[in-house]
């Protein structure tokens, strides 16, 4: 995820189609809930903004509909990898990408 440019709708190195977007989601910890943002997702897992630094390995990300359960594959202060445990359907991605864009 990190470090890999890829277009609006790409395949990143790792081979998962990838949208950019930027979309306002919660991620709920065992620590509580965090507002996170949504700078690229994919089948597998996400690129998050974090409001706040994290310890958390775990968590549930939840954005328009979606709950996705996964854990932390990267971590910065204020950024992460989340990698989802089951992929999520690409319909679901792009519908969201487009809500968003509205």
């Amino acid at each position: 995820m990190r470090g890999q440019g890829i277009d609006k709708v790409g395949v990143s190195q790792r081979g998962s189609k990838r949208l950019r977007m930027r979309a306002r989601a919660t991620l709920k910890t065992w620590r509580g809930n965090q507002f996170v943002e949504i700078s690229d997702v994919s089948q597998a897992g996400a690129r998050l903004a974090l409001s706040s630094t994290h310890e958390f390995t775990a968590a549930t990300l939840e954005w328009q509909g979606i709950a996705a359960h996964g854990r932390v594959v990267w971590r910065e202060p204020r950024a992460c990898g989340f990698r989802f445990d089951q992929e999520l359907p690409l319909e679901w991605l792009v519908e969201a990408q487009s809500v968003e864009a509205v």
